[in-house]
């Protein structure tokens, strides 16, 4: 009797129609590696017949990279070892296609030797691809998550980021030379406790509010001149802009921070000395219309007493 139809003795139809119509790659091997039997689903994936397959060896279908740890777990499986982990290997089907398959090796004794192994593997090539894939786009992401964090950390402005409940999370070097407080000192606390003075608390507080509740924003994405406090209680003039973002998939909002104080205190002057000039001015035109009325009327009388003595030589 066949080796092949040991295998199938108690009900060879059975087994053979059963394991030709699983998803799974069935394979028959002899303990010296040479395959007896595939199934319709090794043929399938692998482009191999039935009869070109019986007699190869199931190492060849192995990638080389894999084939050593396959012999390695098929050998212990042989030696009657107790192996409770699945193997994962890549089989070169006959196109050149590598298909990834996950499953394990089993053995069948008789008299305390080994007959044959049974395998039984199931196509994992689009997880694996999937997977991989994943695993790209988490390193793109995480490499642009540590552009941008460098990039904010190194930003020429100022850059807050507060979660929603206003608790400040990033805080860089720019942000500590305009305020004056270093990044473990303010990381958690709330902005209202650092750089907001009294006068914009309960506006921000409100807006915060709103915006949460209804998405309503009326200082997102628009420069704002406004003061801060520094860490000395000193107040300044700063140029704001906020946006929204996220952080570990929660909303929160980052703020750029530029400092105008000297900007803005010069246009204030500015501002002063002009409104200074025009009042100058309007007192000037004020003068000039008295001392031109006060100086109009000594002419009149000039004029008046002119005309008067021309009259009385003429009636002499």
């Amino acid at each position: 009797m066949a080796l092949t139809d040991q295998f199938f003795t108690s009900d060879p139809e059975a087994y053979k129609e059963l394991f030709d119509h699983a998803n799974d790659l069935i394979h028959i091997v002899l303990p010296g590696g040479h395959i007896l039997y595939i199934n319709n689903a090794w043929e399938k994936q692998l482009g191999y017949s039935q009869e070109e397959a019986q007699g190869m060896a199931i190492y060849d279908f192995v990638h080389p990279d894999d084939r050593h740890s396959f012999m390695e777990y098929r050998h212990r499986v042989l030696n009657g070892e107790w192996v409770d982990r699945q193997i994962e290997v890549r089989l070169l089907a006959k196109s050149g296609t590598l298909i990834t398959v996950e499953g394990s090796v089993s053995v069948k004794f008789t008299d305390g030797k080994p007959l044959y192994t049974r395998g039984i593997f199931r196509d994992i090539s689009r997880r694996v691809e999937a997977e991989r894939r994943l695993l790209a786009l988490n390193e793109i992401l995480r490499e642009r998550e540590n552009n941008l964090h460098q990039l904010l950390t190194h930003a020429p402005d100022a850059v807050i980021v507060i979660d929603q409940s206003s608790n400040i999370q990033f805080w860089n070097s720019k942000a500590t030379t305009l305020f004056g407080w270093q990044e473990q000192e303010v990381l958690g606390r709330a902005l209202s406790e650092t750089i907001i003075p009294p006068q914009y608390r309960e506006a921000h507080s409100r807006g915060m509010q709103r915006y949460l509740a209804t998405g309503e924003a009326k200082v997102l994405n628009k420069p704002l001149e406004l003061t801060a406090l520094k860490r000395d209680g000193t107040e300044f003039y700063i140029s704001l802009t906020i946006s929204t973002t996220f952080q570990n998939g929660k909303l929160a909002f980052i703020a750029f921070l530029r400092d105008i104080d000297k900007e803005k205190t010069t246009a204030l002057e500015l501002e002063q000395k002009q409104l200074q000039l025009e009042r100058s001015n309007e007192s000037l035109e004020q003068f000039a219309h008295v001392a031109s009325h006060d100086m109009k009327e000594p002419v009149r009388k000039i004029r008046f007493f002119t005309e008067l003595l021309k009259s009385e030589a003429l009636d002499r």
